[in-house]
């Protein structure tokens, strides 16, 4: 049978990969508030209602709030630190930028006959498909992708979509600007189509495969086609754990820089805030039995705090202070498998993020790279069909497949294979073993990184 292959490769660089997170969703005029856990999370916002204060927005369980005030703002504050238990409390007038990864693309026809031979990526982490023979992955050990939703009718991704798919993207989407959007909840289309390409790594069956093949996951949608907010994500993260999936994947990030509130006092920046709440939500999950996958970020650099001020004072033409820590979050969070891309030279990508190599949540997992495209050129890269040596195919939201590279794939790949290892060792109640043999199952890069190894670590002897 042939197949028409359509392939997009973004101009600059070839990345459909790692999404953009902007600022906290929240009212500019307004606060936010982090309660400690001790708080009881209803009697205070009964209290502030009672005081004229408008409550935004809320996830009790992490005992976060956006409040909007009505009343002075010095009497707010004193409102805001005196009826609970408060953590922190942020003013919303700051911001954190980010910007948007690349939409323009390069297109081009192929026709092929068949496609897990043109799956290099598969074909190394799997050994030659041998992985597939270990376990039959069933719909019950889930991935949870918080990510910009799965095409459900794709061919090779509709038979493994499980349970009510959900969307946080609210009406006219990010800072009201996109107008498609009408806030249905039930509504989980891929319009950035990144999503369902994640999805292609970890439980696409048919005509390419995942590494977890037919393995279910369940579609959390933080993006439309613009950028999303931390609060979109902080939801996903709750429901997803709600939901009892087993592996939460997040393909997604932004450069946090954070600077500890002085004097230990409950007054803080934004960005502090913002950390502060992801990790309470990543050990929500952790708490709940649910691991957390994450993709580093794709600048090339190691996660050393003098390279990532480096790279934030070059991005943001600003001088970072020796007080400010620059984070990849939320992949730097205490507790997240951490994942780097590798090539198919067996080396770390070029443009993956990397921590140091005896760091023992980082992995790699193959996300392709750039080097041939560097070294020949758009022209010959695309008419001598380089792409497919260096490049990864998945599936796309049209219906079809691509091929593309970045961290986000990898994340895919990592967050597949434990949910795999967790049904085939039973570990629903220990999902920090999985983690175990995941690590130790994996082989080393050329330059001594971790890579995972699914047909290693589907044969433990567990």
């Amino acid at each position: 049978m042939k197949i028409n292959l359509r392939f997009n490769i973004l101009c600059f660089l070839s990345f459909c990969s790692l999404l953009t997170v902007g600022q906290l969703n929240v009212n500019a005029n307004g606060y936010q508030v982090l309660l400690k856990k001790s708080t009881d999370v209803k009697k205070y916002e009964s209290v502030l209602k009672k005081k004229d204060i408008q409550i935004d927005d809320s996830i009790p369980e992490i005992g976060y709030l956006q409040v909007d005030t009505k009343t002075s703002e010095h009497k707010s504050l004193s409102v805001l630190q005196s009826v609970g238990k408060v953590k922190l409390i942020a003013c919303s007038k700051t911001q954190n930028s980010s910007s948007s990864p690349s939409e323009s693309r390069l297109q081009q026809s192929l026709t092929l006959p068949t496609l897990f031979s043109y799956q290099w990526d598969m074909q190394s982490v799997t050994h030659n498909g041998d992985a597939y023979k270990k376990y039959f992955p069933n719909k019950e050990s889930t991935v949870g992708i918080i990510d910009s939703g799965v095409m459900s009718t794709h061919p090779a991704l509709e038979n493994q979509l499980v349970g009510t798919q959900k969307n946080f993207v609210p009406k006219n989407g990010y800072d009201g600007q996109e107008p498609y959007e009408n806030g249905n909840k039930d509504f989980t289309g891929d319009l950035k189509g990144h999503g369902t390409v994640v999805a292609g790594q970890i439980s696409a069956k048919g005509l390419i495969n995942g590494i977890a093949p037919g393995i279910g996951i369940r579609s959390y949608r933080v993006f439309g086609k613009e950028k999303s907010k931390t609060t979109w994500i902080l939801k996903a993260i709750i429901a997803a754990t709600q939901d009892r999936v087993k592996v939460i994947n997040l393909s997604l990030g932004q450069y946090l820089p954070v600077t500890n509130p002085r004097n230990s006092s409950a007054i803080c920046e934004e960005p502090y805030l913002e950390e502060q709440a992801y990790k309470s939500a990543v050990q929500y999950a952790l708490s709940h039995k649910t691991l957390v996958v994450a993709a580093t970020g794709e600048d090339g650099t190691s996660e050393k705090q003098k390279d990532l001020k480096e790279l934030y004072k070059k991005q943001h033409s600003q001088t970072v202070s020796k007080k400010v820590r620059i984070l990849d979050y939320p992949a730097s969070i205490p507790g997240v498998i951490s994942v780097g891309s590798s090539n198919n030279e067996n080396y770390k990508s070029t443009f993956s993020n990397y921590y140091e190599k005896k760091r023992k949540d980082f992995v790699l997992a193959p996300g392709g790279d750039t080097i041939l495209l560097r070294q020949y050129g758009k022209s010959k890269w695309f008419e001598e069909k380089l792409f497919m040596k260096e490049s990864i195919l998945s599936t796309t939201n049209d219906g079809n497949y691509n091929y593309q590279s970045g961290t986000s794939l990898s994340a895919g790949k990592v967050s597949g294979l434990l949910a795999e290892i967790i049904g085939k060792y039973n570990l629903q109640n220990s999902p920090q073993k999985a983690v175990q043999i995941l690590i130790r199952s994996c082989s080393y890069s050329k330059d001594g990184y971790r890579i995972i190894d699914a047909n290693t670590a589907l044969s433990q002897n567990y």
